[in-house]
């Protein structure tokens, strides 16, 4: 009696264990099928979005209301969600993905690396070791450097903008040719981008100062005399509070824009650093919509084997 007994509660405790296992990997099909549609979805309105015609920046533009983080900084503490009057003009929201146009001075000395990363997909060649795939913008099999971000104020005088101004690899963090290059044509620039968001912080993001350098009190450029050269400050990621309090844009609420690369006919043999994206890349999902595809199938296929060993077991307790 005991013996059966005990094969009774092997049997029992088998279906309760494979008949979760069927429920469980077929909910997660479900949940991937649904991020496959809504990917589908959400990359049809990028699409769509990116083939708009390139407008002027908007004066007194500002980010997202979504971007503000109350409980990170003194200041957005207090004024969370809010946007005051900028010199009496109308301010600007703008929509994420929104190719623009904008033309101002670059304050060099402001700027912020952020990284490492692995460079935008397709900047260094279509293919090979030095071609980033789409969604490995960040620590990647590629070449590992930095994205430049420096604070651009109009010309209009309408607004200040963050400008992601593209990627340099590690052997130029420190070039100040390299870094400065752009703000010392006549220090006014014509910057073609896409608007968008910074990142987001996780629950378990680490501390974006986490990697952050000392920098020269003044930052200066090389000295002739001593030969110094100055360090610039680095971030691990994109926190748009630590960003603005650095490029000193705190309270003014600067839109973030990814410069993008202008195809003039030129032959890409010659790579010019900092390097920007094609403007079809910007805004391109880490997961892809195929990769939901794979993962919902996968799913399926567990909880369909799932399903014929729960059958079996049933059978076989009869």
């Amino acid at each position: 009696m005991a013996a059966v007994a005990s094969s009774n509660h092997l049997n029992t405790s088998g279906k309760l264990f494979f008949s979760s296992l069927v429920a469980t990997t077929f909910g997660l099909g479900v949940w991937q099928t649904r991020r496959y549609f809504e990917k589908e979805e959400l990359l049809q309105q990028r699409e769509q979005t990116l083939a708009l015609p390139l407008v002027l920046l908007p004066p007194y533009s500002v980010c997202d209301k979504s971007e503000l983080r109350g409980d990170a900084s003194p200041l957005h503490r207090f004024e969370v969600g809010f946007y005051p009057p900028l010199r009496g003009g109308v301010v600007t929201e703008l929509k994420e993905l929104t190719r623009v146009n904008l033309i101002g001075s670059l304050r060099c000395k402001d700027t912020i690396l952020v990284g490492p990363r692995g460079p935008p997909p397709g900047a260094l060649g279509k293919s090979g070791p030095n071609a980033a795939k789409a969604g490995q913008g960040g620590m990647s099999t590629s070449p590992q450097g930095y994205y430049l971000i420096t604070p651009l104020r109009r010309l209009d005088g309408k607004g200040t903008v963050l400008v992601n101004r593209g990627w340099i690899p590690k052997s130029m963090q420190d070039r100040t040719d390299i870094i400065c290059a752009e703000c010392d044509l006549n220090g006014i620039v014509n910057v073609t981008g896409v608007v968008a968001k910074m990142e987001q912080p996780k629950r378990f993001s680490p501390n974006s100062r986490s990697s952050m350098m000392s920098a020269n009190s003044d930052r200066t450029a090389t000295s002739s005399t001593t030969g110094s050269t100055p360090k610039y400050k680095k971030l691990l990621w994109m926190d748009r509070v630590a960003i603005e309090e650095e490029t000193h844009t705190m309270g003014l609420y600067p839109p973030y824009i990814i410069q993008t690369k202008i195809n003039n006919g030129e032959g890409t043999s010659v790579i010019k650093f900092p390097v920007q994206p094609d403007v079809s890349t910007v805004g391109e999902f880490k997961v892809t919509p195929a990769t939901h595809a794979g993962y919902a199938i996968t799913w399926f296929s567990l909880s369909g084997f799932g399903l014929i060993m729960t059958r079996k077991l049933i059978l076989r307790g009869r």
